[in-house]
């Protein structure tokens, strides 16, 4: 896997959970004697649904969310990685549920009008759900260091993942060692649906700024090789090259990817300095 990511042109590995056991505590010693970095790990696997939430009024939910994000810490330390990314957290609507809020199946049904409907209704709850976020990823941030949580946006259009749902608890953790990781497909989807894009996220978040993620979104997903689909990197990269140097970039692609596409997806990127 190490020498496969080097021959493609990367330099970096994020681990994740996965359905199968993976001994990344001997990642470290794989990679001493290779170029090979470790900026981050995430808590959540990218086909799962994450359990329980940091917003819920449930402590079970809670609880299920503080365990996985502490596994995922456990993992970042062993391994030596800096940040854990972690997605805004789920929100339980009252009234009748929304069926479909996962844009990891591709945003089917989905239009503004819809989305306007559903962040009215999580505007009407949101002192509520960013209360109790705020306060237990106070208590995360300070169980899990020295990892510094990174926090970014869930595919879940019922999330806390608004620019100012963002911005809010940002705000509100200041001073704490929590940071924001930007995921441009997932924006770029939402934006597509009537949400704000990544110019505006990033204007009201740079400041906190802490990695990205570089893959696109097409209607196959969200992990689309980058300059396939709707994400415009014109408008994200300045914010990676120019306000952070040395910003660390992940890019998560569909296993599906063919090497070539793979390498595409690697020049492209490098066209806008990334």
């Amino acid at each position: 896997m190490c020498i496969r990511c080097l021959e493609l042109g990367y330099d970096g590995i994020v681990p994740a959970p996965s359905g199968r056991r993976v001994p990344w505590e001997d990642l470290p010693a794989v990679i001493e004697d290779l170029p090979i970095r470790i900026p981050a790990v995430r808590a959540d696997g990218l086909f799962a649904t994450p359990d329980g939430s940091l917003a819920s009024s449930r402590d079970d939910e809670v609880l299920a969310a503080r365990a996985r994000i502490e596994r995922g810490a456990a993992v970042a330390r062993q391994v030596g990685a800096p940040y854990l990314i972690v997605e805004a957290p789920r929100v339980a609507l009252t009234g009748e549920p929304m069926a479909g809020t996962d844009l990891r199946d591709g945003g089917d049904g989905w239009d503004e009008e819809r989305l306007s409907v559903l962040c009215d209704r999580l505007t009407a709850c949101r002192g509520r759900y960013l209360d109790r976020a705020c306060r237990a990823l106070h208590g995360v941030a300070s169980a899990i260091a020295p990892v510094r949580l990174a926090l970014t946006e869930s595919p879940d259009l019922c999330s806390a993942s608004q620019a100012r749902d963002l911005q809010e608890v940002m705000d509100d953790l200041r001073g704490l060692a929590v940071a924001y990781w930007h995921r441009p497909a997932v924006v770029a989807l939402r934006a597509s649906l009537g949400g704000e894009g990544s110019g505006e996220t990033l204007e009201m978040l740079s400041k906190y700024l802490g990695g990205s993620d570089l893959s696109d979104y097409s209607g196959r997903g969200l992990q689309a090789v980058p300059g396939s689909g709707g994400v415009d990197y014109a408008e994200v990269a300045p914010y990676m090259r120019s306000l952070h140097s040395g910003l660390p970039t992940v890019v998560d692609y569909d296993p599906a990817c063919r090497d070539g596409d793979l390498r595409q997806g690697r020049a492209f990127l490098e066209t806008f300095g990334l």
